[in-house]
C-alpha cells in the first residue's frame, strides 16, 4: 500500500503544481517555439479483454521536425499499466501530426511487456489516439484519448499529461 499512496501523493502534488501554472498564466495554443516536449501522463486503461480499468502512469517526449512549420513530430512513450498487483509495461515510437492549434493526432507502433506465470511475454502492440494541448508559456496540459491494440483485443487509455516544452 506504501507504493500506491506514494503514488497517488505525487499525482495531487504534480497535479496542484501544473493547475496553478494553468491558472496564473494567459493560454498560448501550440507552437509556442519549443521543439523538444516531455510529459508526464496519469490516466486509465480499460480493457476490453481483462474487464477492468487500471491507474496507468508514463512518461513522453516528443521532438517537431523543423519542415512544414513543424506540423509532424516524433517521439517515444513508455506506460506503466497498474494491473491486479502485475505490471504491464508499454514501449512506444510515437509519429505524430499537428494539424491545427493544440490538436495532434497519433499513431505508435510499439510493445507490451507483461510477467505471465514467472516469464516475460512481450506482445506488438498499435496505438492511435488524439489529445489536444493546451500551452501555458512552456508547460502544457494535454488531455488524451488513445485506442491500443494487442493480439487483436483493444484497451482504451485515457488521461491528462503535464509537460514541459524546451
Amino acid at each position: 500500500m506504501g507504493k500506491m499512496k506514494f503514488v497517488l501523493s505525487s499525482v495531487i502534488a504534480v497535479s496542484g503544481f501544473y493547475l496553478a501554472m494553468f491558472l496564473a498564466t494567459p493560454v498560448v495554443f501550440a507552437g509556442a517555439g519549443s521543439v523538444n516536449h516531455v510529459a508526464i501522463f496519469l490516466g486509465e486503461t480499460d480493457s476490453d479483454s481483462t474487464k477492468t480499468t487500471d491507474f496507468t502512469a508514463g512518461i513522453e517526449y516528443e521532438r517537431r521536425l523543423p519542415f512544414l512549420n513543424s506540423m509532424f513530430g516524433v517521439g517515444l512513450t513508455f506506460e506503466r499499466i497498474f494491473y491486479n498487483k502485475k505490471d504491464i509495461d508499454i514501449y512506444l515510437l510515437n509519429f505524430i501530426a499537428h494539424p491545427w492549434k493544440g490538436l495532434k493526432f497519433n499513431v505508435s507502433p510499439g510493445k507490451e511487456r507483461k510477467l505471465k506465470k514467472g516469464k516475460v511475454k512481450t506482445f506488438d502492440l498499435f496505438r492511435y489516439g488524439v489529445a489536444y494541448d493546451f500551452h501555458v508559456g512552456q508547460y502544457s496540459v494535454t488531455p488524451m484519448l488513445n485506442i491500443d491494440t494487442v493480439k487483436g483485443k483493444t484497451a482504451t487509455v485515457y488521461g491528462i499529461a503535464f509537460g514541459m516544452g524546451f
